[in-house]
């Protein structure tokens, strides 16, 4: 980071930093670092995304090629958790998935 360090400021800029330290095996992340800069690849930017949701977060990988500091990462990531629609997690039962009860489904 050219700029120098700056900290990440609100929750979720410091929730992106938290992931990327993690995932980059660093000590701190400011929130103008690119995490491609940082060492960071498209392959990384899965296990990012997954992270991410986790602590609640969406992102999908073309927000963190297109904002790839946690600054500009969370304006996308705070736009979606305010009101834009995010695809809801599977709720199908396990037990409905089990392979007995398959059967039912394949007919």
């Amino acid at each position: 980071a050219a700029r120098g360090y700056e900290a990440p400021v609100g929750e979720t800029e410091l929730a992106i930093a938290a992931v990327w330290q993690e995932v980059l095996g660093l000590e701190q992340v400011g929130r103008h670092d690119n995490f491609f800069e940082l060492g960071g690849h498209s392959l990384l930017v899965i296990t990012v995304i997954e992270q991410l949701r986790r602590r609640g977060l969406q992102a999908d990988v073309k927000s963190v090629f297109t904002s790839p500091t946690p600054s500009t990462l969370a304006h996308l990531v705070g736009d979606k958790a305010n009101g834009a629609f995010v695809v809801p997690e599977n709720r199908i039962p396990d037990a409905a998935l089990a392979d007995e009860n398959m059967e039912e489904f394949l007919i």
